[in-house]
């Protein structure tokens, strides 16, 4: 392929067919001058022409051919936590957070895997990737690309310390999200109508507000809802964990990336951000 200008705004103009760039800077002319390199180009079905830069290190997906595409930043406002399996150097127990608000994450047991795409897998009660107090009470989202090997209680992004939300399968094949007003008390739950596939990746999210209710996503399209507004017991914000619920009612599974916003997002932004990064995990 060609690559004929990546200009200051960033426009990236080319001809062919992108499939890997090695490089740092490409110039006016056309010349690639190395001075690192990319991580890798990505083919991937995101629609309307866009090319979406999807987090720090350079990883952009792109839809098959293409001539003109606008290089666009995840959703960011109100982002307070970015966890993601291409972000952790390989050893260590810390994984940066990238949502510039530097809430890094502790790994405790879980597992990572380097291949593509990268993740972490759980292997049994206990294993989770602890985020902080990050779930702001009174609206958030919560946004995980996850891969199930079975049915169970499988908790992708749920709370820790005796703080009572969850957004997990609940023992059915079908994706829950709920709060517990009261430390030992009833749930009130929302619940998903798609059926899981097992064996194959996917991107969920949960958005709720004290005012709106709640509202699950599944793949970029609204999957469920409930209008109720009750909060959940525990800290403001809520402390969290990847893979568990109060280190326990583990994932069985993987986890790719999970996102925290203090804000509910609406269809578009979730349609946004599963568009930025399907591709990398073939959804």
């Amino acid at each position: 392929m060609q690559i004929d200008r990546l200009d200051s705004t960033g426009i990236l103009l080319t001809k062919g067919e992108l499939d890997e760039v090695t490089g740092s800077a490409v110039s006016a002319n056309g010349t690639v001058y190395r001075a690192a390199s990319f991580d890798e180009v990505t083919i991937s079905p995101v629609s309307g022409g866009l090319a979406k830069r999807v987090h720090a290190n350079g990883l952009i997906q792109v839809a098959n051919y293409f001539d003109d595409y606008t290089l666009n930043a995840l959703v960011t406002s109100g982002l307070v936590s970015y966890i993601d399996a291409l972000n952790y150097p390989g050893s260590g127990t810390t994984i940066p957070d990238v949502s510039g608000y530097g809430n890094d994450a502790t790994i405790v047991g879980a597992n990572y895997y380097s291949s593509s795409p990268t993740y972490f897998e759980f292997p049994s009660d206990g294993t989770n990737i602890r985020l902080g107090t990050v779930v702001n009470r009174n609206a958030y989202t919560k946004c995980v690309a996850f891969y199930l090997n079975n049915y169970g209680s499988d908790n992708f992004l749920s709370g820790r310390n005796s703080t009572g939300h969850a957004f997990w399968m609940g023992g059915t094949a079908y994706l829950q999200a709920g709060h517990n007003g009261d430390f030992g008390g009833s749930w009130t739950t929302v619940s998903g109508s798609t059926l899981i596939t097992l064996n194959q990746w996917h991107f969920g999210c949960v958005t709720f507000s004290n005012t709106t209710g709640w509202k699950l996503y599944l793949n970029g399209v609204e999957d469920g809802s409930n209008s109720d507004t009750g909060t959940f017991y525990g800290s403001d914000p809520g402390d969290a964990e990847l893979g568990g619920y109060e280190d326990g009612n583990y994932l069985n599974g993987r986890i790719g990336l999970g996102l925290v916003y203090n804000r509910a997002l609406d269809a578009g932004e979730i349609s946004t951000i599963f568009e930025s990064i399907r591709g990398r995990f073939g959804i």
